[in-house]
């Protein structure tokens, strides 16, 4: 009869109290614990944590500063061949002017313009400066000299028997050397010598030719 209470006092006992009993061994010294760490009533609030940064020493290598981002360069390859010009363009319409450089003869004066009225006029004023009229005259009446009306281009008898043409080259030579060549009939050393420049046995021998 004991063995068989015994063992109907084990089959009756609370498993609920077993489980109350291992949480209050586990979960007391915790709060316990707990309890003991927290501030008393009165007590300074705790000290905030600040950091404090590093103070290199004397003779401390310096600390390398922190890397900073890197910046890239590009670089843009030049084409090295370029494209040839295309060879389709068309001409262009508009007209290509070129100077032409006409060299000028050195040593050669320009030539003066020819002005036969201004010529005629000026040997006109020769003769009758100079007096020619008082021996010559210009209306085909002989005078003390030859007259000078129509003389250019005729045949000229002259002492001596020989004939001569009054053409440009006799006419400046009679003005120069007025007794080299005398017409007949004529007396030597009637016209004295005047010296004329080119120019102006030019201008006299147009007005005499003017004399047709």
């Amino acid at each position: 009869m004991t063995r068989a209470g015994g063992q109907g006092a084990a089959h009756g006992r609370n498993p609920g109290a077993v489980d109350l009993f291992l949480v209050a061994v586990v979960v007391i010294p915790v709060f316990l614990t707990a309890c003991g760490n927290a501030p008393e009533p009165g007590d300074p609030p705790p000290e905030p944590v600040v950091a404090q940064a590093a103070v290199p020493t004397a003779g401390s290598p310096p600390r390398p500063p922190a890397p900073g981002p890197t910046l890239r360069r590009s670089t843009v390859n030049a084409p090295t061949d370029p494209a040839p010009p295309p060879t389709d363009v068309p001409p262009d319409p508009s007209p290509s002017l070129t100077r032409v450089s006409i060299p000028s003869p050195t040593g050669l004066a320009p030539t003066p313009t020819f002005d036969l009225g201004r010529q005629i006029a000026r040997g006109k004023r020769l003769v009758e400066r100079n007096s020619c009229l008082e021996c010559h005259t210009i209306d085909g009446q002989a005078n003390f000299a030859p007259t000078l009306a129509g003389l250019f281009g005729t045949a000229r008898e002259l002492e001596g028997g020989t004939t001569t043409i009054a053409e440009e080259d006799y006419l400046r030579e009679s003005i120069q050397n007025p007794d080299e060549k005398i017409v007949a009939g004529f007396a030597t050393g009637a016209m004295p010598k005047v010296f004329f420049s080119d120019a102006e046995l030019s201008a006299l021998v147009e007005y005499i030719k003017s004399l047709q």
